[in-house]
């Protein structure tokens, strides 16, 4: 079996590897990686225009002169941090398994 490898965004490289069966569980592994970066990415996108768009709403002139503006303000604010934090560390997992990644792949090429 041969696998075809693609590296790069615009200028792309291919590799073609020959007998991945010893190396099925690293592919697998990667194509994993690469996916859950990916739905993390989208994830981010969608959520960071909810929380524009939120702001937005907060400082609407209708809803600024609410009673409670400055405790809506807050609550926003620390959804956004915990996001921020939860999201900061979702990608150093994603950090800490790159060097394998380059590693087989670095490894492949050879």
């Amino acid at each position: 079996m041969v696998w075809t490898i693609e590296e790069g965004f615009l200028v792309k490289k291919t590799y073609d590897v020959e007998n991945m069966e010893e190396y099925s569980g690293e592919v697998i592994h990667a194509v994993l990686l690469i996916n859950r970066a990916d739905g993390l990415w989208k994830m981010n996108i969608t959520v960071i225009s909810l929380f524009i768009a939120g702001l937005f709403g907060l400082f609407s002139s209708s809803f600024k002169q609410n009673r409670y503006f400055k405790w809506y303000m807050t609550v926003y604010v620390l959804c956004f941090a915990v996001f921020v934090y939860w999201s900061m560390n979702a990608y150093q997992e994603l950090l800490e398994d790159l060097p394998r990644l380059q590693n087989f792949i670095n490894n492949l090429k050879d």
